[in-house]
């Protein structure tokens, strides 16, 4: 009898316009008071992502993303018509570029703006749920849980994951934009909603599902579906079409849906339920979570039988969700809300080499939180009160304690891949990584190990080929290396990075004219590419070809103004053609830009020096000494330095340490000068 009396509550209200109704408790302090206590467990939780670095993509979202250094206006257009990537996120970079222009890089600033959005998204949560059911304990409990679950952590503590918080920020101020249009119907609310839906677009294309939402929410609210109410929401859907068309344009130009696409669609469609119910089952128990989450099979091998078994629970639970509308239509909502924000990215269209990932769980998990806190006061109800008060106060507990552990494995790139090679040993993408780092730290035999074992999980892997060869060249061997470099050629010849190393390998070899095809190859295929520029300047100064080697040192320094190399470079190239000014003007911008670059110092003391502007040459050279204390030719030169400066015992002193270290002309000087 309940049940229909809930059932007929729901039919009557499609008579009434539905509105917004106050909490049936008139203290409204009180759930401010649990709103601030869940905001400031939140920031307790995720207080150590203060600490924690840039890691994995934030080199190519942040660190070297050209795109968020310049808020001038010329920047700020380049933002928003630049499609070169595989998303179009135009509001992300800029909020990106604000927080540069505030802080610069400090991973600290960046992750501390993370944590502030997450904190707005808690509030926003507890709001939209409210609004939802007029339930402030129920939006209380969905709050919390959205704010310190473990799952979230990949999209708080990851500078690059603040798409998903921007984005969240937007979309929950769009859906309560739209239920105080349902409750005051007033059309101002309707376009506020529509203005937050465009802005969550431009933050990431995820956001395309809300006006699916909004036809639940009348669904929920019982709000008739007429030709009337789709109009309204027309805008949404064009919005949502033009947005998702530009997203799959995108993701196709740069290649970002890869060779999974292998897997017939049946696969995919057992991955999608697979991936929905792990989901579902890390969400109630987070462990064994992880950065990455290869697909559970290769390409080609059978799907193991329980796997099938997912599919058999997804549509059993399907059924279960349409049969709960027989009593309520709660259910229908928390799980709906859940299944169209979970469906886009269930890797139906496969985007990426993985098949989950925790941060696409940041919307969709306010669904299921959302039915925790009906289960709660269900619970409430029906058992003890101080039962469903532990039972909370349990998950609560471990939910937090999970969180602040997680978040020190994002603390850096070392213990984020660490982490996922515990979790999952054949994913060949973490030991490429890993490899990058160990390779960064010149700890060159467990880099070369782990590209070793990168290759043997993916044959195919052009990138590991290429930097283990890299390695191998550095170490003298050299036909391991250039068998490498062909095989990463063979496997993708458009990587313009191997054609660099191999023209150095050439280079070396003094197998000049290979080395002008590689560098030549490596800049065709990358014009952006600085280093073949440099290189091919290298070889061409070395082949007198002067005017064509300052063509590709004035390129390299128009490409990367900040790279003191190419300055000093040029340099050389200038004290070749006793140019000694425009030289000397090289170094110095060298040393502005390096402040330990020895040779830059050296070379400048030796052109200041034949300017006979001793004492500003003896400070270089003194410079050159203190940066390498064995350093016989600025030791020489000093020496003669001082001696026409006037100093002969000092200059005696540098000829004679120069001698020591083995100096060909000191023992001459000191001859002619130390009599």
């Amino acid at each position: 009898m309940k049940r229909k009396k809930e059932h007929r509550h729901h039919q009557s209200g499609s008579m009434k316009p539905a509105t917004i109704e106050k909490d049936a408790n008139p203290e409204t302090w009180k759930y401010y008071m649990a709103l601030a206590v869940i905001l400031l467990l939140s920031f307790i939780v995720y207080f150590p992502i203060l600490k924690n670095g840039f890691v994995w993509d934030d080199e190519y979202y942040i660190i070297n993303n050209t795109l968020i250094k310049d808020l001038s206006w010329k920047g700020i257009k380049a933002i928003f018509t630049n499609f070169s990537s595989d998303n179009y996120a135009p509001l992300t970079d800029l909020i990106n570029t604000l927080q540069y222009k505030i802080s610069g890089l400090s991973p600290a600033a960046f992750h501390f703006g993370s944590l502030i959005f997450h904190l707005l998204n808690v509030a926003l949560v507890f709001w939209f749920i409210r609004l939802v059911c007029n339930n402030w304990i129920m939006a209380a409990i969905t709050a919390l849980f959205f704010g310190i679950h473990p799952m979230q952590v990949e999209s708080v503590a990851w500078a690059s994951g603040g798409s998903n918080l921007f984005c969240a920020a937007f979309f929950l101020g769009s859906l309560v934009a739209y239920l105080y249009y349902l409750g005051k119907n007033l059309k101002r609310y309707l376009f506020i909603a529509l203005l937050f839906f465009f802005l969550s677009l431009l933050t990431k294309a995820v956001a395309v599902v809300l006006p699916v939402l909004l036809l639940l929410i009348d669904f929920y609210k019982d709000r008739k579906i007429t030709i009337r109410n789709l109009l309204e929401k027309s805008p949404f859907f064009i919005l949502s079409l033009g947005a998702g068309i530009l997203s799959l344009l995108l993701k196709y130009q740069v290649f970002s849906i890869t060779d999974v696409s292998v897997f017939s669609f049946s696969q995919r469609v057992i991955f999608a339920s697979y991936g929905f119910i792990t989901y579902l089952f890390k969400l109630l128990f987070p462990f064994n979570l992880s950065a990455y989450y290869p697909y559970p099979i290769k390409s080609g091998a059978n799907i193991p039988i329980q796997y099938y078994a997912c599919i058999l629970l997804f549509f059993g639970l399907i059924v279960y969700v349409i049969y709960s509308l027989r009593f309520s239509k709660k259910i229908f909502l928390g799980m709906g809300f859940f299944a169209v924000n979970i469906f886009i990215v269930l890797q139906l269209l496969p985007v990426g080499n993985a098949f989950m990932a925790d941060r696409y769980i940041y919307i969709p998990s306010i669904g299921i939180f959302y039915l925790a806190g009906e289960g709660f006061n269900l619970f409430w109800n029906k058992k003890p009160k101080m039962a469903a008060l532990l039972l909370l106060g349990v998950f609560t507990l471990f939910f937090s304690v999970k969180t602040y552990a997680r978040c020190g494995v994002w603390k850096t790139d070392m213990a984020l891949w660490n982490s996922v090679i515990g979790q999952y040993e054949n994913v060949p993408v973490a030991y490429y990584n890993r490899g990058n780092l160990f390779m960064n730290e010149q700890r060159n035999n467990e880099a070369i190990a782990d590209f070793t074992k990168a290759i043997e999980l993916n044959p195919k892997y052009a990138m590991a080929y290429n930097n283990r060869g890299s390695l191998l060249m550095n170490e003298n061997r050299k036909d391991e290396a250039l068998s490498d470099f062909n095989k990463s050629i063979e496997l993708d010849p458009g990587y313009a990075n191997v054609y660099y190393n191999r023209g150095n390998l050439f280079l070396n070899d003094k197998r000049n004219e290979e080395a002008m095809n590689d560098f030549n190859k490596a800049i065709e295929l990358d014009p952006g590419f600085v280093e073949p520029y440099i290189m091919r300047g290298t070889l061409f100064k070395y082949q007198k070809r002067n005017d064509e080697a300052l063509n590709d040192f004035n390129k390299a320094i128009e490409l990367k103004p900040g790279y003191a190399v190419v300055y000093y470079n040029r340099g050389i190239l200038f004290m070749t053609e006793k140019r000694n000014d425009e030289a000397i003007i090289d170094f110095t911008k060298a040393i502005e830009l390096k402040p330990d670059y020895v040779k830059a110092y050296y070379n400048r003391g030796v052109l200041l020096s034949n300017k006979k502007k001793y004492e500003e040459a003896i400070s270089n050279f003194t410079n050159a000494i203190a940066l390498k204390t064995d350093y016989a030719d600025a030791y020489f030169n000093r020496g003669l330095a001082q001696f026409y400066s006037g100093k002969k015992d000092a200059a005696c002193e540098d000829l004679n340490k120069a001698a020591g270290l083995g100096h060909k002309l000191a023992a001459d000087a000191i001859s002619q000068i130390c009599k």
